[in-house]
Parts: C-alpha cells; sequence; structure tokens
C-alpha cells in the first residue's frame, strides 16, 4: 500500500520558500507556516514541505524518503548524511489531532455529523503513519558519506 522510494545524492538548485495559510476573523484565527525547499539531487526535481527550514546546503548529500509524482519526488523525511540529522513532520501530531477527531466523531454519531467526521480523523491518523514509516526507512537507510571520510 505504502510505495515510497529512497533516492540519495548531491544537493544543487536549491530554492526555498515560505507558504502561509489560514484566517482571521475579528482580531482572532490562526496562521500556519511551512517552509518548502526545493531541489535537484543528481538531476531529479525533489520537494518537501517542513515546519522549519531544514539545515541544507548546495552540494551536500543528502537521503530522501517519498513518492514520485507528476515528475516531482514528493520527499516526507530528509536526512543530511553530513549531519545525520533527519527532517520531517512529527507523526504524533497527525495521531493525536485525528485521534481527538476520531472520538468526537464517535461521540456525534447519533446526531450523523460522525459519519462526516470518522473519515477525515482516519485520514489524518493514516497521515502520521505515513510520516512514521517513511522515518523507518530513512532511518534503516546508512547514510552515505563524501568520498574520503569514514566514520
Amino acid at each position: 500500500m505504502l510505495n515510497f522510494k529512497t533516492i540519495s545524492g548531491v544537493v544543487s538548485n536549491l530554492q526555498f520558500s515560505t507558504e502561509t495559510s489560514g484566517s482571521m476573523n475579528k482580531g482572532s484565527g490562526s496562521v500556519h507556516t511551512k517552509q518548502t525547499a526545493t531541489f535537484r539531487l543528481d538531476g531529479r526535481s525533489v520537494v518537501i514541505k517542513l515546519p522549519e527550514r531544514p539545515d541544507i546546503a548546495e552540494g551536500e548529500r543528502v537521503t530522501v524518503v517519498g513518492e514520485e509524482k507528476k515528475g516531482m519526488f514528493k520527499a516526507l523525511v530528509m536526512r543530511n548524511d553530513a549531519t545525520n540529522v533527519i527532517f520531517t513532520l512529527p507523526a504524533w501530531q497527525f495521531y493525536l489531532f485525528g485521534g481527538v477527531m476520531l472520538l468526537l466523531g464517535i461521540m456525534t454519531l447519533i446526531i450523523i455529523l460522525g459519519i462526516f467526521v470518522i473519515p477525515v480523523a482516519l485520514f489524518i491518523i493514516f497521515q502520521g503513519y505515513r510520516y512514521a514509516h517513511a522515518v523507518k526507512i530513512l532511518e534503516a537507510h546508512p547514510a552515505l558519506l563524501p568520498a574520503g571520510k569514514a566514520d
């Protein structure tokens, strides 16, 4: 069901952008910001969206896990092989939010609202599972060190 691929390579054409979304109404509301990194990994186009800007630079070796979609590799997790730091969205947030929504959906089944809330909650929980699974794949994949370096 999860068809993740792992690719490693040297970063080139690195670009960062910021995505802001949310709403404000009469002085209250919420705004969410995501950092998007797009780059080429040995000639392949890669994009990853994270809560904070990842610490990667041109010429560094990274490993990413994700899916190929419309010619673009959409990474869920990324590791900077030089620093061994993993960048991803935390799966526990999906599990927590999805679990709360699932409970609300079950409680509101009596008024039929739960029929619409439960599938959304299950989808959110599944997204958390996808991120957690991608991290496990990345952790099992050895970091490739630049030529001339050894542990």
